[in-house]
């Protein structure tokens, strides 16, 4: 009888520890899935997603041993209410990035890139492998695992598929996932594929590369929001891997480059982040392509074209990123009416949603409201903002302060 219990016991530890190696999002896959919330202390919240790709600047890597450039960079993630960043492979920086996240005590999770560019099925398994068993200390750390970045042209199905089946035999503790072009998900011989993995990533740019004299940033947010699917059946979490917009012309015909600007670059960092937040699509969340400029991709898409600047902030140096994209010139002209009784001095705001301002003489009222939650500011000196009310049952006070932080000057 002794000898029994001591068995079942056993048997429970063995399950209890086996719960416990599970990663941070196969932990929370279940609210991830149902309405895109995680817990990341005690409580849900929902989770916003950035790229974060600090190590590069105007050469590949060109960053990668700057430890004061990505304490920069994961203090602007923080700023900015980001609780999710992804990044495209994994090296000595990916190291990096976890420790800083542990040593300062960040809430931020990772869903880690691996980059596969080979259909050998060997080849890529031994990369897979590797960078796995490097990530075993971070799993509290870690959101998922993408198998590739738009290399499906090059890794086939079938080898794509025999991946996630060793990758879930051999380390099943991750959620698995894969960052395709928005085509990938209508072509048949992936099906599979999709239904293997754990949730889908689609890099969706809507018709911006086909670089249109009539594309805008209007028709771009419409086009994602009508976006179907038919390789992947309907309850299959899908999440925006990439979405941007350029800040500076990309070179390709006078038209489409003239609305290649600051200007326009905020106003579908709004828009797109309300549709996928606070409107109705097909997407989970988000990354938001890019924390920074990008700098690295500058003429690589070949024909002399500009692939950089679509950050929310410029490269910078070695020691921070540089300085964010918003600024007197760049606030879109939608924001600009939402501020009666006075014009624009300077406005800095990530939030996802447009906020209402009330003005009475020098007090300034600005708030939000996104779905189940109002957070209200206010101002009299138009500097210092006071927090007047929170009903959100998710952000702590602190982590509710960076993520709402905005600033107003109205002449």
């Amino acid at each position: 009888m002794n000898s029994s219990r001591w068995i079942l016991i056993l048997c429970l530890l063995g399950v209890s520890a086996q719960v416990q190696a599970n990663s941070w999002g196969k932990n929370n896959f279940s609210t991830l899935k149902e309405n895109a919330s995680a817990v990341f202390s005690s409580v849900p919240e929902r989770v916003y997603g950035i790229g974060l790709s600090s190590q590069n600047g105007a050469s590949f890597n060109q960053y990668i041993n700057s430890d004061d450039r990505l304490d920069d960079a994961l203090n602007n993630v923080e700023e900015l209410g980001y609780n999710l960043i992804r990044t495209w492979g994994f090296n000595s920086y990916s190291v990096m990035i976890y420790n800083n996240i542990a040593t300062n005590n960040r809430k931020i999770k990772v869903q880690q890139g691996i980059w596969l560019n080979t259909s050998d099925l060997a080849t890529c398994i031994g990369t897979i492998d590797a960078a796995l068993q490097a990530l075993e200390p971070y799993k509290d750390l870690i959101l998922g695992v993408s198998l590739l970045n738009e290399t499906e042209g090059v890794v086939t199905a079938q080898t794509l598929g025999a991946l996630i089946v060793w990758a879930k035999n051999n380390y099943p503790d991750y959620l698995y996932t894969a960052n395709f072009l928005s085509g990938t998900l209508n072509n048949q011989a992936f099906s599979n594929v999709f239904s293997d993995l754990d949730y889908i990533n689609v890099n969706e740019y809507g018709g911006y590369f086909g670089f249109g004299s009539n594309h805008s940033v209007e028709n771009q947010i419409n086009q994602i929001s009508q976006k179907t699917y038919s390789a992947v059946d309907d309850d299959k979490l899908i999440v925006i891997g990439e979405t941007g917009w350029q800040s500076y012309p990309r070179n390709t015909n006078g038209v489409f480059d003239a609305k290649l600007t600051a200007s326009n670059l905020c106003e579908y960092y709004y828009k797109i982040s309300n549709l996928i937040y606070n409107g109705q699509s097909r997407y989970g969340f988000m990354f938001y392509f890019n924390l920074s400029s990008a700098g690295w991709k500058d003429q690589s898409g070949g024909g002399n074209y500009n692939d950089d600047d679509w950050g929310l902030f410029s490269e910078g140096n070695s020691s921070s990123l540089g300085s964010p994209i918003w600024n007197t010139s760049t606030v879109s002209s939608d924001l600009r009416d939402k501020l009666e009784n006075g014009s624009i001095v300077e406005m800095t705001t990530h939030y996802p949603s447009v906020p209402v301002l009330n003005r009475t003489g020098n007090f300034v009222n600005l708030f939000w409201e996104n779905n189940d939650y109002v957070f209200l500011e206010s101002s009299t000196d138009l500097d210092t903002w006071t927090t007047l009310g929170n009903s959100s049952p998710y952000a702590d006070p602190v982590a509710s302060q960076k993520f709402y932080r905005t600033k107003v000057i109205v002449d």
